[in-house]
């Protein structure tokens, strides 16, 4: 009894996350057959022919090793990018008709306070301005460079908020499934 075609099927996305996941691997040191992977969500899987499924267990497999060897790689090349690069910890820029060195902003207490900030409202009760003078740690950067980061934080914080409710990243959907089943 099918209830959909495999490929778009939420027992494919619940197979790929438990093998993400390292839930399906190992069964006592060894890797579990296709009998006991098909009977782990006998809800889920059962909708499906057994026949078929160990095909449908190995492309997953398979699907899922070839994303982490990509992802390992992506990891190595990064990592070297950064150990050959490291980024500076002041920024010099041209502000008018002076040089102004102010800090990276990316990981500065600044940014984690601005975000707290934001959070708070402060970002609608005070102008750019008034928001730079509250804090000591918010003067070291130019007013137009502070400006800029709270309409960034804002609009990263709109972002993360969309996403989170229309769970464009990670695996709420399998694993609030699976919760119901």
């Amino acid at each position: 009894k099918k209830v959909c075609g495999w490929g778009k099927s939420k027992a494919k996305k619940v197979m790929e996350y438990d093998i993400r996941n390292k839930k399906d691997l190992y069964k006592d040191g060894k890797p579990m057959g296709p009998k006991a992977v098909y009977n782990m969500h006998p809800t889920i899987y059962h909708d499906y022919e057994y026949k078929n499924f160990s095909a449908n267990l190995r492309g997953a497999r398979n699907r899922v090793a070839l994303k982490w060897k990509a992802a390992t790689e992506d990891d190595d090349v990064v990592a070297r990018q950064i150990k050959s690069f490291p980024e500076k910890q002041f920024h010099t820029k041209g502000i008018g008709c002076e040089l102004v060195t102010y800090p990276r902003w990316g990981g500065h207490a600044a940014q984690y306070l601005l975000r707290y900030d934001i959070s708070c409202g402060q970002h609608t009760k005070k102008t750019p301005f008034q928001l730079r003078k509250s804090r000591p740690v918010y003067r070291l950067f130019p007013l137009r460079v502070f400006r800029d980061h709270i309409y960034k934080e804002l609009k990263a914080t709109k972002q993360r908020n969309w996403n989170q409710a229309n769970n464009v990243y990670g695996d709420d959907e399998v694993e609030n499934f699976l919760k119901d089943k």
